[in-house]
């Protein structure tokens, strides 16, 4: 109905974290909600605010994009096509209530299997091949400065 509602081609909502092996319960819910943005770009740029891969997405939609691209020890799957969206004109919005329980521990593994400086280049790829560069220096200069710091 949401969709409906706004004309969306991608639907995003908040999430609520939880900790622990078994489901969701008073006890293993730690009181944090994911709070997305939605299609904030200046933003989106530099950290996904615009959801998480539990989204909605019409059919036709995911079908021009071509869904998700899959890059081996590669993240930021879904803010690369949350943003490659954005940037050829679909229409982000976000529903701003918890539809799901998101469970945290699992960052550890991520660090060790996917490389930071392939996310970032992930998504200025994204940026160069799907944008018409004006904002391209702002992305550059974020990413000189990540680069430099992970050098220290």
């Amino acid at each position: 109905d949401c969709m409906r509602q706004t004309d969306a081609d991608i639907m995003t909502c908040f999430s609520d974290n939880f900790v622990g092996d078994g489901r969701p319960d008073s006890a293993s819910r730690n009181g944090v909600r994911r709070l997305p943005l939605g299609a904030a770009l200046g933003l989106n740029l530099f950290r996904n605010c615009f959801g998480d891969s539990n989204c909605f997405v019409k059919r036709d939609a995911w079908k021009a994009l071509g869904g998700f691209t899959e890059h081996y020890r590669i993240g930021l799957d879904d803010h690369e096509f949350f943003l490659r969206a954005h940037l050829e004109g679909f229409r982000l919005e976000l529903v701003p209530e918890a539809l799901y329980y998101y469970r945290l521990g699992q960052e550890k593994m991520k660090r060790f299997h996917v490389s930071k400086r392939a996310n970032e280049q992930r998504i200025m790829t994204t940026l160069v091949d799907h944008s018409d560069y004006s904002i391209l220096d702002i992305a550059t200069l974020y990413l000189a400065r990540n680069l430099a710091s992970d050098d220290r």
